[in-house]
């Protein structure tokens, strides 16, 4: 079996949160994603614990359990500054300490004018769906961001 790779796109991030779109391809080399969800991550605050997102680059993703969050992604390489960076269900930046949230969609859900990820959790498990449960042939991740900034 190959490994899955995982293409993290960031589009947006205005201070208060990174809005982006994750890709998943059967194999690094593959040319079109099997899936694609919306993202949703803390902005970037110079990679400073539980406030920004991770730096873009490429990392190694493993499936993890614990009490809460269930099964979930855990993303390895981002030791020794950051540790227990994970993509797990959750819709609004309040939801996450530096990890990656993922959604089927974006939507104001609250009512203050920012869009927010939906359907979080069917994105969650889809998304493990495409990731190998044994440790053997972990998935690769690679953040890049098209944040161009409009002067």
């Amino acid at each position: 079996m190959s490994k899955p790779h995982l293409r993290l796109v960031r589009l947006s991030d205005d201070g208060n949160k990174s809005l982006g779109v994750l890709e998943v391809y059967r194999h690094r080399s593959d040319r079109s994603p099997v899936a694609r969800f919306f993202t949703l991550e803390p902005p970037w605050k110079e990679n400073r614990r539980s406030v920004s997102c991770i730096p873009v680059g490429d990392y190694t993703i493993q499936r993890r359990v614990s009490p809460k969050y269930g099964l979930h992604l855990h993303v390895r390489g981002t030791e020794p500054q950051r540790n227990l960076i994970l993509v797990h269900a959750g819709n609004d930046v309040k939801d996450t300490k530096g990890c990656i949230l993922v959604g089927v969609g974006t939507a104001d859900l609250d009512g203050d004018r920012d869009l927010e990820v939906t359907q979080s959790k069917l994105a969650a498990e889809r998304l493990l769906a495409l990731v190998p449960e044994d440790g053997t042939q972990d998935a690769t991740l690679t953040v890049v961001s098209e944040i161009y900034k409009v002067a």
